[in-house]
């Protein structure tokens, strides 16, 4: 109800899958528990989306970025009357400016919402009120959380600096299940350390940095590079890979895998059939690149970010 004002008057437009946090939790459940509407849409397609909103007189819908640009590229846009929409709720990975200022033109705030599965789903959020005046930020820390900007030595940072941001509150996870080890990896004294980096400036806003952990976030889906290199462990033709991210300006970023040949025959077309069948379609690389060698640390582990830096 804080961060989107809404009402047992609105209606909100649900087109994420209901097995995420975010598709059941940021609108679709704070809407039935005020007594609105809940549209639920089969799949994305963007005309049936803009024609839906029509329709229904939808006033709010929740969306990550791939969503909203597929939205604005489409033709049916000119003519869609989103005369009811007053609101979008938007998240998952970092937000590119020009898609939010794409709807700030017409009138419909976009507000950004930052959380995680364990945040259950958002600690910070930016509020209609204040949306079209802090583009970029994620806005306040929520009505139950508490959040911090932490440095490597677990001691707050200066306002204005870059750490990671710790999150604590009824709605935060107590520990994981069967899982004592990443518990007290992720929980310090009731705060979790989410793995995301940002600021906060002096008014209280919060703004994304960049991702501390490894995980792709692609079309707001999280694809972890440790799953698909075990897929790929057994094929013969690489002497060594690694699978990382690179920025997609339609999906936010997708998973490339760089690779060693074993020998010379391997192509990449060979590389990325082995994955047919054994992996969920949108976890699949999107590209391979061929290096001479992977760099590593003094203990042989191969360096993940020199790894994206070959990437260019």
């Amino acid at each position: 109800h804080h961060a989107y004002a809404m009402t047992p008057d609105d209606v909100v437009l649900n087109i994420l899958p209901l097995f995420h946090v975010g598709g059941l939790n940021i609108q679709p459940l704070p809407a039935l528990l005020l007594g609105g509407h809940v549209v639920i849409h089969d799949g994305f397609d963007p005309a049936e989306v803009l024609a839906a909103i029509h329709r229904h007189h939808v006033t709010q819908i929740t969306v990550v970025p791939t969503i909203l640009g597929a939205l604005l590229a489409h033709p049916a846009l000119c003519d869609a009357d989103l005369s009811s929409l007053r609101m979008i709720a938007i998240g998952s990975t970092d937000v590119p400016v020009a898609l939010i200022e794409a709807m700030h033109e017409r009138g419909i705030a976009v507000v950004q919402v930052y959380g995680a599965t364990e945040t259950s789903p958002t600690a910070i959020y930016q509020t209609a009120d204040i949306a079209f005046g802090t583009v970029g930020s994620i806005g306040h820390a929520g009505t139950a959380c508490e959040v911090r900007i932490v440095g490597p030595d677990g001691k707050e940072m200066p306002t204005g600096e870059v750490g990671e941001i710790w999150v604590r509150g009824d709605n935060i996870l107590t520990r994981y299940w069967n899982n004592e080890p990443a518990s007290t990896a992720s929980i310090t004294n009731g705060w979790f350390h989410t793995g995301d980096m940002a600021r906060v400036d002096s008014d209280g806003l919060y703004w994304f940095a960049d991702r501390l952990k490894h995980v792709i976030i692609s079309g707001g889906e999280n694809i972890y590079p440790a799953e698909l290199e075990r897929v790929l462990s057994d094929f013969d033709g690489l002497a060594e890979f690694a699978i990382v991210g690179r920025a997609d300006s339609r999906w936010g970023q997708v998973p490339v895998v760089v690779a060693v040949r074993h020998g010379t025959a391997c192509q990449e077309d060979d590389v990325l059939a082995h994955f047919n069948g054994r992996i969920a379609r949108f976890k699949h690389p999107k590209d391979v690149v061929f290096v001479e060698a992977l760099p590593r640390n003094a203990l042989g582990k191969i360096v993940a970010a020199e790894v994206r830096a070959l990437l260019g």
